[in-house]
């Protein structure tokens, strides 16, 4: 649902003013959630394994890379509240 709903957005937003460009914007940013999405996954499972003992500790390690996820989205979501807007009714 996350994905569903940011995904078009931040399509918009990074291809707006890029006229002859825009395909080379559009490889940059797909370039940049592959790398990001496995990135982020790599960290998170990482943690869970670091703080789960295996079997049913294993939980606990990945309660705990799901708070952090959850931390993450929160604190870009506040990152994005802070950034300036541009005034675009001119």
């Amino acid at each position: 649902m996350g994905c569903g709903l940011s995904l078009p957005a931040l399509t918009v937003a990074a291809l707006t003013g890029t006229t002859d460009d825009a395909g080379l914007g559009s490889a940059v940013l797909s370039s940049v959630q592959q790398i990001g999405g496995a990135v982020g996954v790599a960290v998170l499972v990482a943690l869970a394994a670091r703080h789960g003992d295996g079997g049913h500790a294993a939980t606990r390690g990945f309660s705990l890379a799901l708070l952090a996820g959850a931390a993450l989205l929160v604190c870009g979501a506040a990152l994005m509240a802070a950034l300036p807007r541009e005034d675009r009714r001119r």
